[in-house]
């Protein structure tokens, strides 16, 4: 289940390349699933979704809720102190694109802010999250990284 196009066309290439089957793809949000009529879910595999929720907690409880009795999951949120540094970029790039319409011109505006940072900034050392340069980075990855409008860390502590 995703409501992106994108990232449901890039799964299903991943899991063709792995030839797995019995797999059902529907482009939905998570807040539809109750309305969906799914059976219970073997396993959970939630990865830089529910960050972007209004309520990530509403999210969770909606995927818990559909979890099988023996099913399993696989959850990543962000956290507060790992991505304080990406916070701060975030909080940059919201006062300098105050103005800035349309989002490619937000986009190309951080791209410019991030040509000239010096070397040793802490954006080009940070692991799996690093920008090694702006113009390979591709657009989506500096707006999910740096840009969103929706992206807040989250304290959880899960009790099952």
């Amino acid at each position: 289940i995703d409501f992106s196009r994108a990232s449901m066309s890039f799964a299903q290439k991943r899991i063709s390349m792995r030839r797995c089957s019995k797999i059902v793809w529907v482009t939905e949000w998570i807040e539809s699933i109750p309305k969906l009529g799914l059976s219970k879910f073997d396993l959970v595999q939630c990865t830089g979704v529910l960050h972007h929720l209004k309520r990530p907690e509403i999210g969770l409880d909606i995927l818990k809720e559909r979890l099988g009795q023996n099913g399993g999951f696989s959850l990543m949120m962000y956290a507060k102190y790992g991505r304080t540094g990406i916070y701060q970029m975030q909080y940059l790039f919201g006062i300098i694109n105050t103005h800035a319409k349309p989002l490619l011109v937000e986009i190309k505006q951080a791209k410019a802010v991030l040509k000239i940072l010096p070397e040793y900034h802490w954006a080009f050392h940070i692991p799996y999250i690093s920008i090694i340069d702006p113009d390979m980075a591709g657009n989506i990855r500096i707006y999910d990284l740096l840009i969103h409008k929706r992206d807040v860390y989250y304290f959880l502590l899960l009790t099952f």
